[in-house]
């Protein structure tokens, strides 16, 4: 915004889509903490970014967040903490060969880690996503990317939650717990093709999420849980280690352990 002149705003770039006051949309002074456009090869290591959320009004994690980036390629974060910020901690749209190390999100009203829109091959390693609305959100054609040595405990609804053609990805040896709404989702998307398949998940520890610790819904196929293991403790809020939906396909579930859990394995295949 280059000026204000009585109800006029005067831009230096086009946007990217239509503002119609029919649709009640208005101009806010709300930004990202750290943005990154069309930059690349970028290394943020040893900082702190608190959004004071109780100050600022919301930001949608698909325009901005406490670390927001689009059109950018092989950035790397270390030790950097986002906490507090009224939306997304750190979201990434349309960017490939995002690096995270011993990263945390931290009670931010939104997502954790969002990668989204087409991102490959995002890492994350020895991260934690603590107290947000999802830990972990792979958004939307997210590809080939690792999730390991991670924690993703106690935010309101999933640890970990994948759709919109989220394929090939890995989690592992990851901690899942104590989170609101489930431990990973696999969620029902609107139409076909649009499922999240052919991840997998190995060596996990998934406890005392409420309700279920993975849920693999709709017509999710070819997905790999191995070597997990699922504990339910004194709580009694994770029921159901594994429900698996009418419609899902191959799905192979290997050496994993479950402990105290009421239902081990939720089938709802037909036998046939």
């Amino acid at each position: 915004m280059t000026a204000i002149r009585g109800n006029v705003l005067y831009l230096d770039q086009r946007t990217e889509k239509d503002y119609f006051l029919a649709d009640s949309a208005r101009a806010q002074t709300i930004f990202s903490l750290l943005h990154g456009l069309s930059v690349a090869d970028v290394t943020v290591e040893d900082l702190v970014l608190d959004g004071n959320a109780a100050q600022n009004d919301p930001l949608d994690g698909n325009y901005g967040g406490a670390v927001f980036m689009q059109y950018c390629d092989r950035w790397t974060f270390r030790n950097v903490t986002a906490q507090n910020y009224n939306g997304d901690a750190f979201s990434f749209q349309v960017c490939d060969d995002i690096h995270f190390e011993n990263c945390q999100a931290l009670h931010n009203t939104g997502l954790g880690f969002h990668p989204g829109s087409g991102s490959q091959r995002p890492v994350f390693r020895q991260c934690l996503s603590r107290g947000n609305r999802i830990g972990l959100f792979w958004c939307w054609g997210v590809c080939d990317g690792v999730a390991e040595d991670c924690v993703f405990s106690e935010n309101r609804q999933q640890g970990v939650n994948f759709g919109h053609r989220d394929t090939d990805n890995i989690l592992r040896r990851c901690t899942i717990e104590r989170n609101g709404e489930g431990g990973v989702l696999f969620r029902q998307e609107p139409n076909e093709y649009r499922t999240p398949d052919r991840n997998c998940i190995e060596d996990c520890l998934i406890r005392d999420n409420q309700g279920t610790g993975i849920d693999i819904q709709w017509k999710t196929k070819d997905l790999v849980i191995r070597r997990c293991r699922f504990q339910n403790t004194a709580d009694g809020a994770q029921k159901v280690a594994i429900r698996i939906s009418p419609e899902a396909e191959r799905i192979a579930l290997e050496g994993n352990l479950f402990q105290n859990c009421p239902v081990e394995v939720e089938d709802q295949r037909s036998p046939s």
